[in-house]
């Protein structure tokens, strides 16, 4: 996905989000909202997401939470997604010494979203301010996703049940900062109530580098929180072909 790609997403993304601005969530048959407000207040409206991603020449970590401000997690309605995360990762260059610099990396996210049932399944929309710093450890001209620098991102995610035990997950993003994106899709089989198997594609990009990636996952249920474990093959525009692993995590408080 280049540039011109991502940018395209971006604005259609944008566009969706702006035509579901009517607000509606389904009304809970044995309490109305705000008695159930008083009572938990934020028991069934917030959960919170960690991970991290280690590949050939980068790791990152990433953590932050969603809200329903207006119902249930469940239900149709608006959302408030806060992010942050931070790493680092190597790359090719023939602008400093031994041909290879570092960079770390710090980003942050505020975005407003909706989220409403279409198709048997769901779609949430996302729309909000991005804001990433990449610090070099060796100054480099040619780099083209140095600094800091802010902007907008949208992105949509999707989910739908197709049978009983078979599910599937679908995300993208695209960011006006360093003309960021990110896209990936999953299909899993759940052998049990805890556990499910299935196999993901993805793919990473900004103005520097683009990552295809493809590879297996395994989930985990207990509770009220989910583990997913996931590791492939990746094609790196700078660092060529190599390997990933990512664990991530998902709780309902």
């Amino acid at each position: 996905m280049g540039v011109l790609a991502s940018r395209a997403l971006a604005a259609g993304t944008a566009l969706a989000a702006v035509l579901l601005c009517a607000p509606a969530f389904a009304a809970d048959s044995s309490m109305r909202l705000d008695e159930r407000w008083h009572s938990h207040p934020l028991r069934d409206r917030i959960f919170f997401f960690a991970g991290g991603d280690i590949a050939s020449n980068s790791a990152f970590t990433w953590t932050g939470f969603t809200a329903a401000p207006l119902g249930l997690l469940e239900e149709d309605g608006w959302r408030i997604r806060v992010a942050g995360g931070g790493g680092r990762y190597r790359y090719r260059t023939g602008n400093v010494a031994g041909g290879v610099n570092e960079a770390d990396v710090m980003s942050g996210e505020l975005m407003t979203g909706y989220r409403f049932s279409v198709g048997g399944g769901t779609a949430t929309f996302y729309v909000g301010g991005h804001i990433e710093n990449q610090n070099l450890a060796a100054p480099d001209p040619g780099h083209e996703a140095q600094g800091t620098e802010a902007g907008i991102k949208v992105a949509v995610e999707l989910y739908r049940r197709f049978t009983p035990r078979l599910f599937g997950l679908a995300s993208t993003a695209a960011s006006t900062v360093h003309a960021s994106y990110h896209a990936r899709a999953a299909l899993a089989y759940e052998i049990s109530k805890a556990v499910a198997f299935g196999l993901e594609a993805a793919v990473n990009g900004d103005e520097r580098y683009n990552e295809p990636r493809a590879g297996i996952l395994m989930q985990t249920n207990f509770g009220r929180a989910s583990l997913s474990l996931s590791g492939g093959f990746l094609s790196n525009s700078d660092k060529g072909d190599g390997l990933y692993g990512t664990l991530s995590i998902y709780a309902v408080y």
